[in-house]
């Protein structure tokens, strides 16, 4: 049986998605996670982020140290990814490429590891949906990828980002924004 589906939709399943899941798996997971909690009464406001106030970087502003941050948000092609860290957001890129054409094999990209398969040594991620593996990344190499992937392919970014509140973040409890938009280049 085939279900059709938008690209938005579809991008935010692969944004609920596992290192070793497939679509379906997240489908069921979903499913069972909603009848688990709709007979529960949430009494929590929905959590909302001001960006407003976040300072915004521009791409000859980007921290040199990006450690001891969250990413919060991730904006790619007009879509929203809310529950992303910085390693996901390098793996929703790549996934979008291969749906539009693009080998990922053949990306020139520095710090950039991706491998054909699954790939079963400590620290890739394997993404069924394009049979690829990628090494997980450290914040700061992240930003730089997601940087060279989007200016390299047209496709306008936003990250909003966090600093924990910990003695060796630059910014302890802060918020930043780098905004990238090379379709406006």
């Amino acid at each position: 049986m085939n279900i059709e589906i938008s690209e938005g939709t579809y991008n935010r399943l692969l944004e609920k998605m596992g290192a070793d899941e497939t679509c379906e798996l997240v489908i069921r997971r979903l499913l069972d996670s909603h009848i688990t909690t709709s007979t529960q009464k949430n009494t929590k406001p929905p959590a909302e982020q001001s960006d407003e106030d976040s300072p915004v970087l521009e791409k000859s502003e980007f921290p040199n140290n990006m450690s001891q941050t969250k990413l919060n948000r991730f904006l790619i092609n007009d879509i929203w990814h809310e529950t992303v860290n910085w390693n996901k957001a390098v793996r929703i890129i790549l996934i979008l490429l291969e749906k539009k054409g693009r080998n990922v094999l053949s990306l020139d990209c520095p710090g950039l590891v991706v491998r054909e398969g699954k790939y079963n040594k400590a620290n890739y991620t394997y993404l069924p949906m394009i049979d690829k593996s990628v090494q997980g990344v450290n914040a700061m190499s992240a930003v730089r990828i997601i940087n060279y992937l989007a200016y390299k392919n047209k496709m306008d970014a936003e990250l909003i980002f966090s600093w924990k509140n910990h003695e060796d973040a630059v910014h302890p409890g802060e918020q930043g924004k780098i905004i990238m938009t090379p379709s406006k280049e």
